[in-house]
């Protein structure tokens, strides 16, 4: 589990479907609409917010954003045979190393077309 603030304020400010308080309330297990209010006035800030509400309202703007996709899955098993190796890493540490190695496969396949192959 993991919160991530900028999902939490895409989510509240940014997303184009502007849901109602009450609707981001019920779908992350947030017992009062009154919170996401709160959060949207700016009387409360994202960085005080329960830990859990913020996790509940990442995973819910990852799945509004990037839609239902075995992603996590994939994720987690990467994360499972690191933990059997005995290297075990946190979900930042491996998003970190794919963001790494897609960077290193993407430049080599740009300067594979720059050189014409």
């Amino acid at each position: 589990m993991y919160a991530d603030g900028s999902l939490v304020k895409w989510l509240l400010f940014d997303d184009p479907d502007r849901e109602p308080n009450s609707d981001i309330a019920e779908k992350n297990g947030i017992k009062s609409e009154t919170s996401v209010r709160k959060l949207r006035s700016g009387e409360s800030l994202i960085e005080n917010m329960k830990f859990k509400n913020a996790a509940a309202m990442t995973k819910y703007a990852e799945k509004k954003i990037y839609g239902e996709s075995d992603t996590e899955g994939k994720m987690q098993w990467l994360l499972d045979q690191y933990e059997e190796s005995g290297h075990k890493i946190s979900k930042h540490e491996l998003i970190k190393k794919m963001t790494d190695s897609y960077y290193e496969l993407a430049k080599g396949h740009f300067i594979n077309e720059l050189n014409g192959k």
